[in-house]
């Protein structure tokens, strides 16, 4: 085998040069190709058939150089670019659709009072740590003025420690908070980066270069896309009614295989046996907080009815996502959906 490899590398140095009077092509994903194994950038190699039709492919240079070091990599440019353009494109989908959901969410009147009330409770709260700061300070002089027994001055120095800190942890969740919400503006720069390539039906040098920091390839030619920017957060939810782990199993997958080609980052998987009858199941509560705590864009599902089998309480949860401008994406179905629309989507 490493004779092999060898001859072939032979033959890839003796062919150099040797069909530079054919047209080539910009290589538009350079620098972009990596080994998903030995993590080194793929080499576009040329090839030239018979007919002299020319095409070029993606290799691993270190298993070439020693095939027992790194499984082999070969991908055709003409398959890997057009993986890519669909993963881009559906990330154009869904940066164009959060884009159009947070606006009408940012307009509501009940989004504009919970902002006001967020901002209002943030100033209160650093008020206050303000305040028993300086109540802190003036204790002890306090007590030398002789103003106050040795035991109030230990009772109110507890007193006061103990509400600045507690002031303090406040100040820190509303300001996390607020982070969550600026995050969730027209003006990110996912948002803002994905969009100005909306109307692209083919990838370019200038879109590869801007959105993408890495392109991994594996021995079986999958991908794994490293965008320059967060990218949607997606957390999945995956439901059976009986006990039976395989099915489950194969939902995860499934949702799994489709984020990772769409270049999602994953940050969580709800999956639990029960009724799609009621809202109160454990898996779905932890799914829940974490879309309470702006920890999640988009939740993935395998179908509709895995979240619920009643339409009105389906509904009322969806609700409850558009309301924290988080989307569902059904992957069965094709659907992108809120509480006002039902987009498909073709990837």
């Amino acid at each position: 085998m490493q004779a092999l490899a060898q001859r072939k590398k032979a033959e890839y140095f003796e062919n150099l040069g040797r069909f530079t009077h054919l047209k080539t092509t910009e290589n538009i994903l350079k620098g972009l190709v990596y080994c998903a194994d030995c993590k080194r950038p793929l080499v576009r190699y040329k090839n030239v058939s018979h007919e002299k039709k020319l095409w070029y492919t993606f290799i691993c240079q270190t298993h070439t150089n020693d095939i027992a070091s790194c499984p082999k990599k070969n991908i055709q440019e003409d398959v890997l670019i057009p993986m890519i353009l669909q993963a881009i494109q559906t990330q154009i989908a869904l940066a164009a659709d959060m884009e159009a959901l947070i606006r009408r969410v940012n307009s509501s009147p009940k989004y504009r009072k919970q902002t006001a009330t967020l901002q209002g409770r943030l100033d209160a709260a650093k008020k206050a740590l303000t305040r028993y700061n300086g109540l802190y300070d003036s204790l002890y002089q306090n007590y030398v003025d002789k103003l106050m027994t040795e035991q109030e001055y230990m009772t109110l120095k507890r007193r006061y420690k103990a509400e600045a800190e507690e002031a303090e942890r406040l100040i820190e969740t509303l300001t996390r908070q607020q982070a969550a919400e600026a995050a969730h503006t027209p003006e990110n720069p996912f948002l803002a980066a994905f969009g100005s390539f909306r109307d692209a039906d083919t990838l370019t040098r200038e879109m590869a270069q801007a959105l993408i920091q890495r392109v991994y390839v594996d021995g079986n030619s999958n991908i794994e896309i490293v965008f320059r920017y967060d990218t949607m957060k997606a957390y999945f939810y995956c439901r059976v009614a009986h006990d039976d782990s395989f099915s489950l199993e194969q939902q995860v997958a499934k949702l799994r295989r489709y984020a990772e080609q769409a270049g999602y980052t994953i940050v969580g998987v709800a999956a639990e046996h029960g009724s799609g009858l009621t809202l109160d199941r454990p898996a779905l509560q932890e799914l829940t907080e974490a879309v309470l705590a702006g920890k999640v864009d988009v939740v993935l599902v395998n179908s509709l009815d895995r979240l619920g089998r009643d339409w009105g309480m389906t509904k009322q949860y969806i609700d409850l996502l558009t309301e924290h401008k988080v989307k569902l994406l059904c992957v069965r179905e094709r659907m992108m959906i809120d509480s006002s629309s039902f987009s498909p989507f073709f990837t």
